[in-house]
């Protein structure tokens, strides 16, 4: 005997379209808490790290770069990992309008609707950026270091 399926609620299926906007909302607000939180350590770790120093030591020239290192690589894991829950959502939320709201979705895909992206992609591709610079600007006192062994 097969069961029969009702034709979904109107207030369910808006109410798991927004719920999907609000999941990519909240991802994309904790990346950037993430951001700022690794932007914060990095300026500290440096501002504190390099006041009054006059010559590199083990620790300002290689431990506190290696903690900057660390936690901007641990940023950059957490962009991408945030980026695949977000489209996850987003393709849920377009499944959504695809099967309940053809003609919706066939206005929210037209191609004059695509946000241009600067050289660096989209907001997504400038946080990875600003961490990338910091990792390359925790590299130069491990250099220096390293090379008055040299």
């Amino acid at each position: 005997m097969a069961t029969k399926i009702k034709p979904a609620d109107d207030n369910y299926v808006r109410m798991f379209y927004e719920h999907q906007y609000d999941r990519m909302g909240k991802g994309e607000s904790y990346r950037l808490t993430i951001t700022n939180y690794v932007l914060t350590v990095s300026a500290l770790a440096f501002t504190f790290g390099y006041q009054n120093s006059t010559q590199l030591t083990i620790m300002n020239g290689i431990g506190l770069p290696l903690v900057i290192l660390i936690v901007n690589i641990f940023a950059i894991a957490y962009i991408d990992r945030t980026s695949e829950v977000i489209n996850i959502h987003l393709k849920r939320a377009r499944a959504v309008l695809d099967q309940y709201a053809p003609q919706l979705n066939k206005i929210n895909n037209a191609p004059d609707n695509t946000i241009p992206k600067g050289f660096l992609g989209g907001q997504r591709g400038l946080q990875k950026a600003l961490h990338i610079l910091l990792i390359l600007v925790a590299l130069v006192p491990v250099i220096v270091y390293l090379y008055q062994f040299i």
